[in-house]
């Protein structure tokens, strides 16, 4: 496998083993070199009450703006969670500067699960997430974000083969739908086009 770089859009959660801290070791230890764009600073993620949120934005802007003198090039643009408008403006910002042919654009629309909407995570990043799944080369929402995606009730979300066909509807090349439960198995469903 040849070795790609990667941009990593994502949180920084200190506690929960989630976020960039779950993406870099993995994507490091398959020897990509990975670029991290932090978009937030939390205590714990936000299955635990009340965790402390650092609002990285402007550090975003920042550092898209220092980055624009550079040579880079990805070969894969991830994006995961977002809290805010300003977030979204930014990552959108990294997509239109470094998303050059052949680059794969990846969103992973972290915006909930077991049926509701992560605390702090606004309507507009929804909004965004779903445009962004149409120009996306793949999408792995869990069924609490497809259904926010879809403008449904997430309160009611499955993971299952309808919920599914109606994430691939969202227009990404390629869905992959997280959580699926089978008996006492945890997997993913997915479908291409």
């Amino acid at each position: 496998m040849a070795h790609k770089t990667i941009l990593l859009i994502q949180d920084l959660s200190c506690v929960g083993r989630c976020s960039a801290f779950a993406a870099l070791p993995v994507l490091c230890a398959l020897g990509h070199h990975v670029v991290p764009l932090a978009t937030a600073l939390l205590s714990s993620h936000t299955a635990f009450k009340q965790p402390y949120i650092r609002d990285l934005s402007e550090d975003m802007e920042a550092c898209l703006k220092k980055w624009a003198s550079l040579p880079l090039r990805f070969d894969a643009i991830l994006i995961g969670y977002l809290a805010n408008r300003q977030q979204a403006q930014a990552a959108l910002c990294a997509v239109k500067a470094y998303r050059k042919e052949g680059t794969l654009l990846c969103v992973d629309p972290a915006m909930g699960d077991h049926g509701r909407m992560y605390a702090g995570v606004e309507q507009e990043v929804v909004d965004f997430f779903g445009a962004l799944c149409r120009k996306a080369d793949l999408i792995f929402p869990n069924a609490t974000e497809a259904a926010l995606l879809l403008g449904r009730d997430p309160a009611s979300a499955r993971a299952d083969l309808e919920t599914l066909s109606s994430a691939a509807m969202l227009g990404a090349k390629n869905t992959v739908l997280t959580g699926y439960r089978e008996k006492d198995s945890v997997g993913v469903l997915a479908q291409s086009g």
